[in-house]
C-alpha cells in the first residue's frame, strides 16, 4: 500500500505517529483531557505541530482546519483507546495474545453469513500489530491529504 514517499512526507508521518505513541503510552485520560481542555497548552502544541505539518504538505488555507482536525482526532482517539485497553489488561492481568485469542473465538461464533468480513479477520486478531495499524491509518490520512492537495493545484 505504501508508495514512495518524500523524506518530508516520511518525517511528517513519523512525527504524527510519535504523538500517537506518546498519548497511548501516558495514560488513559490524556486523550480525554486534551479533548476537553481546548485552550490548554498541550492541546495547542499538538494542534500547532499538526497544523504546521499540513502547511509543509502544501495544504491550502481552506483545507488546513479539516485535515488537521481529522488527523488529530485519529491520533488522540487511537492513542486513548490503546491506553485504555492497556490499563484494563494490566488491572485484569491479561496477556494480550491470550485475551485476543478469546475475543477471536467469540467472534468466530457469530453467524458466518451475517459477519463474513469479521470471520475473515479472526485469524489475524490474536497477533496483529497495533503500531502497524496506527501507521497504516496515518498513512491513509496523509495519502488522502496529499492526493487532495495535488488535485487542487
Amino acid at each position: 500500500m505504501r508508495q514512495q514517499r518524500s523524506g518530508q512526507f516520511r518525517a511528517i508521518e513519523q512525527g504524527e505517529i510519535g504523538v500517537q505513541r506518546a498519548v497511548g503510552s501516558r495514560c488513559t485520560r490524556m486523550g480525554a483531557a486534551l479533548a476537553v481542555a481546548a485552550g490548554e497548552l498541550a492541546r495547542v502544541q499538538v494542534l500547532e505541530a499538526l497544523g504546521q505539518q499540513r502547511r509543509a504538505l502544501g495544504v491550502d488555507d481552506a483545507g488546513q482546519w479539516s485535515t488537521t482536525q481529522a488527523l488529530m482526532s485519529y491520533i488522540l482517539g487511537t492513542g486513548g483507546q490503546h491506553a485504555a485497553r492497556a490499563q484494563l489488561a494490566r488491572q485484569q492481568r491479561l496477556e494480550r495474545t491470550h485475551a485476543l485469542t478469546e475475543v477471536a473465538q467469540t467472534r468466530n461464533e457469530l453467524e458466518a453469513d451475517a459477519c463474513s468480513f469479521t470471520h475473515s479477520m479472526v485469524p489475524q486478531l490474536p497477533h496483529h500489530d497495533d503500531r502497524a495499524d496506527v501507521t497504516a491509518g496515518v498513512d491513509l490520512i496523509l495519502s488522502g491529504i496529499a492526493q487532495r492537495t495535488a488535485a487542487e493545484r
